[in-house]
């Protein structure tokens, strides 16, 4: 007798890469929101010293993204009562703080 498939969808799962990101930017537009993951190394040699940056972006639906949250907040509270709260060192705070774009009049994507 053949086997009966009890799931309606067959779903095969294809990773490309795993990145690493160290840096990130969020803007939206009425429709999508848009993650710039980004990778910011530095690259010295003898005469130049230069941060090479690559960006991956992910476009989310309002909906989507929400979830995201949702699924961030329950990991990071999970995390936190194993491994104790994440906090972030006086000196990276001022740091990223001094580096925050104060205010964006319109934000766009344009890719």
């Amino acid at each position: 007798m053949p086997e009966t498939n009890s799931n309606p969808l067959n779903r095969k799962s294809i990773y490309d890469k795993n990145i690493y990101s160290n840096a990130f930017s969020i803007t939206h537009n009425p429709f999508e929101f848009f993650i710039n993951f980004k990778t910011i190394v530095p690259q010295v040699d003898n005469k130049t010293s230069i941060f090479i940056e690559k960006n991956n972006v992910v476009i989310m639906n309002p909906i989507a993204i929400k979830e995201l949250l949702l699924g961030l907040t329950s990991n990071i509270n999970n995390y936190e009562k194993t491994f104790g709260k994440i906090e972030i060192p006086k000196n990276i705070k001022k740091f990223l703080d001094s580096h925050k774009i104060k205010e964006v009049e319109k934000q766009e994507y344009f890719g």
